[in-house]
C-alpha cells in the first residue's frame, strides 16, 4: 500500500516546502514582485498561484503538495473561499439591529455635558 503523505511528512527549507525524506517534487513561495508582503505558490511544473498573504500562501503549499504527492487528479484546484454562484457582495438578509450603530452612540455620548 502506497504511503499516503500528510503535513507531518513536509518541512519548510526556506521558502521552499519539502518531503522530510527522498527526492520527491517540491514547491516554492515566490514574493509578487507588484504587491509587497504578498506571495505566490510555485507549482513544480513552474506555474504559479493566484497572490495570497505567507501565511494563507504557506498553507495553500502544504495542500498542493499534499495533492500533487498523493496523485490528486486536480492538484492545482484549491476549495473555492465561496461558492462561485454567490456574488462577492452577497452575503445574506441584512441582520436586524437591536441596538443603535456604535458611531449614534459615541455621538450621542460625546454631546453630553459632563456632570459634576
Amino acid at each position: 500500500m502506497p504511503h499516503e503523505f500528510r503535513n507531518p511528512d513536509l518541512e519548510w527549507n526556506g521558502n521552499t516546502l519539502r518531503v522530510r525524506w527522498g527526492k520527491y517534487p517540491t514547491v516554492d513561495l515566490v514574493p509578487d514582485p507588484v504587491y509587497p508582503k504578498m506571495w505566490r505558490v510555485r507549482y513544480p511544473d513552474g506555474k504559479r498561484s493566484d497572490i495570497l498573504n505567507r501565511t494563507r500562501a504557506r498553507d495553500a503549499a502544504k495542500t498542493i503538495l499534499c495533492a500533487i504527492l498523493n496523485n490528486d487528479p486536480e492538484p492545482h484546484s484549491a476549495p473555492p473561499m465561496r461558492s462561485a454562484s454567490q456574488p462577492v457582495g452577497d452575503i445574506g438578509p441584512e441582520p436586524k439591529r437591536a441596538h443603535t450603530s456604535l458611531s449614534q452612540g459615541l455621538a450621542t455620548l460625546a454631546c453630553r455635558p459632563l456632570q459634576s
